[in-house]
């Protein structure tokens, strides 16, 4: 169903939304996997997945895999909640034809990172796109389908909020932004400003570690990676907040935060960010699904033997909460 995308006020998304891992099997997609994976975060109270982004490691799969990935989720979803495909991250060729064929498997809304965004995620030295290059692949992704597109957000090389967002409302199915930046005050600056002008956006928090600050600024919802294994606890954080429960969104954040933390020392986290996937994927090995690891072109080193697996495990096990 294609959604009314002149009517800013329908939100895209209202809460969690995992990143979706993409579980694998040797080099190839394992979507036999898909179905119990999306049952099990509908279950757990999601309002929405993203799927194919840095999570999904979708820029390490082909446009042929990245499509079987949609086609599964949107099949397993079955119209419960929204899913939002990434198909940037690649030629811009390659991305027209993924929003094409997300629109085609029953997708809600697309979403694109700026060009180039992966060659600095792997490390390597490469030229930031201008404001103009990524507004252009934006356009012309977006104009090749009807549905909503949600804007990846890196911090731009300009800071002005209005010049930024009268580039994107110039998108006619641009509905919001996923928002990674640590930068908070820009954060609302672009909330308010969208409400100023009467089209308030679809404003979604990227980094988990500052899920319950971006709450306090405004955020409709969140959009992560660690969602992957702490749907519940993110999703109960929202709604302590919400509710006036300040003190006990703060334990929970705190509670994540130890979590991500674990993460990050297990995985190497400072020589590449990425490296904390397989420790999702570890996890939900644990809970019996069988999602393999990410593409070694993700990870910096083998993360996949059994001595990281056991050490991660053994100390989420010793937390003195329920990892869910």
């Amino acid at each position: 169903k294609t959604r009314d995308t002149t009517n800013m006020a329908e939100k895209l998304i209202v809460g969690v939304a995992p990143a979706l891992i993409t579980p694998r099997k040797g080099d190839e997609v394992n979507v036999a996997a898909v179905p119990a994976l999306v049952d099990h975060f509908v279950g757990a109270g999601v309002k929405g997945l993203y799927i194919c982004g840095s999570t999904g490691c979708g820029f390490a799969y082909t446009t042929a895999q990245r499509k079987q990935m949609a086609a599964a989720t949107c099949e397993a979803n079955k119209g419960r909640v929204p899913i939002i495909v990434m198909v940037g991250g690649c030629p811009l060729e390659d991305a027209i034809e993924l929003a094409k064929h997300a629109e085609e498997v029953g997708a809600t809304a697309i979403s694109s990172t700026v060009p180039r965004a992966y060659d600095s995620i792997l490390g390597k030295e490469v030229e930031p796109p201008t404001q103009e290059e990524s507004m252009a692949y934006y356009k012309a992704i977006a104009a090749s389908t009807k549905l909503p597109f949600l804007a990846y957000f890196f911090k731009p090389p300009s800071s002005d909020v209005k010049e930024i967002l009268e580039d994107l409302y110039a998108i006619p199915t641009f509905v919001g932004m996923k928002y990674t930046s640590y930068d908070l005050f820009m954060f609302e600056q672009i909330k308010a400003y969208s409400e100023e002008k009467g089209k308030p956006i679809t404003l979604v928090s990227g980094p988990d570690e500052l899920n319950l600050a971006a709450i306090v600024m405004g955020s409709d919802g969140a959009i992560g990676s660690t969602y992957n294994i702490m749907p519940k606890m993110f999703q109960s954080m929202r709604d302590m907040c919400l509710s006036g429960d300040i003190a006990g969104a703060m334990k929970m954040q705190k509670n994540c935060n130890k979590v991500i933390s674990t993460l990050m020392e297990v995985y190497s986290f400072k020589e590449r960010p990425l490296n904390i996937m397989e420790g999702l994927h570890a996890v939900l090995r644990s809970k019996g699904f069988d999602v393999g690891s990410p593409p070694d072109s993700c990870l910096t080193q083998k993360f996949t033997d059994e001595k990281h697996t056991k050490e991660l495990l053994d100390k989420l096990a010793a937390l003195d909460f329920t990892v869910e």
